[in-house]
């Protein structure tokens, strides 16, 4: 298993140095400042209360790096808490640099903290100038959403590769 896990993390250090060098950084290491003041200022209680984790820059370009080359054209990216958009910034940054080449990206952000939002789309915003992007941001839970379409349901979902729907 470790050996596995060691490859992997080669192979996304590997992509990683590539996109690393680009303009991206900048609005990377922007969204990281942003990062700091909210976690900052958020109440350690209302954080615990929504569960709320702001991911670090580092540790969102190292799971950016995790995805293979695209092997479609077109994307549908799921952030399941989005919080700013760290995530999906990271992820972005890598489309933006070439490290994936989509012809259409649309990304369905969820975040139930409103207080949020205001970063979120000012993120996801900023790469609409770069990428064929289109996202929606969701203001729900997206754990409690998913077992109300399994129950209930369900509507299109998100799928990787043909490994199923989520």
């Amino acid at each position: 298993m470790v050996a596995g896990i060691t490859s992997l993390g080669r192979a996304a250090d590997k992509r990683y140095s590539l996109w690393r060098t680009t303009g991206v950084d900048v609005l990377l290491q922007e969204i990281e400042k942003s990062r700091l003041r909210v976690s900052w200022a958020t109440d350690a209680k209302h954080k615990t209360q929504l569960g709320q984790f702001l991911t670090p820059e580092s540790t969102a370009r190292f799971m950016a790096a995790m995805f293979p080359d695209a092997s479609s054209k077109k994307c549908r990216l799921l952030d399941a808490g989005a919080g700013i958009g760290s995530l999906s910034s990271a992820f972005l940054g890598r489309c933006v640099s070439g490290g994936l080449a989509f012809t259409e990206i649309f990304l369905t952000a969820y975040e139930i903290d409103s207080v949020l939002y205001p970063e979120l789309r000012e993120t996801l915003s900023s790469y609409t100038k770069k990428l064929p992007l289109s996202y929606e941001i969701k203001g729900e839970d997206f754990i409690e959403r998913a077992v109300n379409c399994i129950q209930f349901g369900a509507e299109k979902g998100f799928k990787h590769e043909d490994r199923g729907q989520f």
